[in-house]
């Protein structure tokens, strides 16, 4: 298996759409949440709490 660590913006557009496809495709996925960023913390939050893998 094979490890992606993501940073990024648009946590809730590019990162996310990125890493779902990562995942499907049965990627082992690492968020680093200090480097990823949305255009609002609601935004951001709502990404890492209900989209992202724990």
């Amino acid at each position: 298996m094979t490890r992606l660590v993501f940073g990024g913006l648009a946590t809730n557009l590019g990162v996310e759409s990125t890493a779902c496809v990562a995942g499907d495709l049965g990627y082992d996925l690492v968020f680093v949440e200090d480097a990823i960023a949305a255009l609002t913390t609601a935004e951001h939050d709502m990404s890492v709490r209900l989209d992202f893998p724990s």
